[in-house]
């Protein structure tokens, strides 16, 4: 292959003395789609590594033609058929976490690769079940990726449990010391809002006006993320009891959540598309659109 052909598939860097190695230094995962076909690379760093990259725990490689990290779920070709068939998808953070996790028998289990949980990843799961667990990491971090997809697959109708990880920072941990634990671990998975639930009250006791506005705050942009009403019905009520006032104040705040949750969503998450748009339109316009930026595209 030549070197412009390289480095369009992401595996080489221009320098100052020419091309060099994207990967170099590092323990290399290749990255196969569906199919079993390599799509791109992600690298964890390994021994001694200069240049740009030397500081980056985890590099992937960049947007190409075959690799789109916002759609690509790492493992997924190999978890598939277990999805099917436990009918849950267990999302963690880390090729490591994933690797281990399928090694112990948690073969149901995919990554997110280098970026947060996205639509066009649940949209990829949907197709196989509609029950997520999460087990991402324990750190803050960890946390608030939790949190946000969360909220992102409640709002795409999927039930969702957390895993809360005791006696590690993240699965890999757990399966390197105790295969047995993480496999308990995954089958004792919290309802999701439960889980965020018993953190946030732990956190703050409910037992001053401060501490039950922290509490709301921190549960209820998940409530009001919710498409069914029983659903939300049942935790508005459940909130109400923690923090020992009538639901209908409950209600009241929920609805401040509620129009901003869809805002969000809508503005920062959801590809814009027409829906008076066909499908052949839609790739009509994007060919023209190729068009325009390049004249050799009129072929298409």
């Amino acid at each position: 292959y030549t070197d412009a052909e390289i480095e369009k598939a992401g595996l080489t860097i221009q320098g100052n003395r020419g091309p060099y190695d994207r990967f170099r230094s590092r323990i290399v995962f290749p990255l196969e789609d569906q199919l079993g076909r390599v799509i791109g690379f992600g690298g964890r760093i390994f021994g001694k590594s200069d240049g740009e990259n030397a500081g980056a725990k985890y590099i992937n490689t960049p947007q190409t033609t075959l690799y789109d990290k916002s759609k690509y779920l790492f493992a997924l070709g190999k978890a598939k058929a277990s999805i099917h068939e436990k009918k849950n998808a267990v999302l963690v953070e880390g090729y490591f976490d994933c690797i281990l996790s399928h090694q112990a028998g948690i073969k149901n289990t995919v990554a997110v690769s280098g970026t947060a949980l996205t639509e066009a990843h649940l949209v990829s799961l949907a197709r196989l079940s509609d029950a997520l667990i999460f087990a991402f990491d324990v750190d803050k971090a960890g946390v608030e990726a939790s949190r946000r997809a969360v909220g992102l697959a409640h709002a795409k109708d999927f039930t969702v449990h957390v895993v809360d990880i005791e006696g590690g920072k993240d699965p890999a941990d757990i399966v390197t010391r105790d295969p047995g634990l993480w496999q308990k671990m995954v089958a004792g998975a919290q309802e999701s809002i439960e889980f965020f639930l018993k953190k946030a009250a732990a956190n703050h006791a409910a037992g001053d006006p401060i501490a039950k506005k922290k509490i709301g705050e921190e549960i209820l942009p998940m409530v009001g993320r919710l498409s069914n009403e029983i659903e939300r019905a049942h935790w508005v009520r459940r909130l109400a009891v923690i923090l020992r006032v009538g639901e209908d104040a409950i209600w009241r705040e929920l609805e401040k959540y509620k129009g901003s949750e869809k805002s969000h969503v809508e503005s920062s998450e959801m590809p814009a598309v027409l829906p008076s748009l066909t499908r052949k339109a839609r790739l009509e316009e994007r060919i023209l659109g190729m068009v325009l930026l390049d004249p050799k595209f009129l072929i298409l």
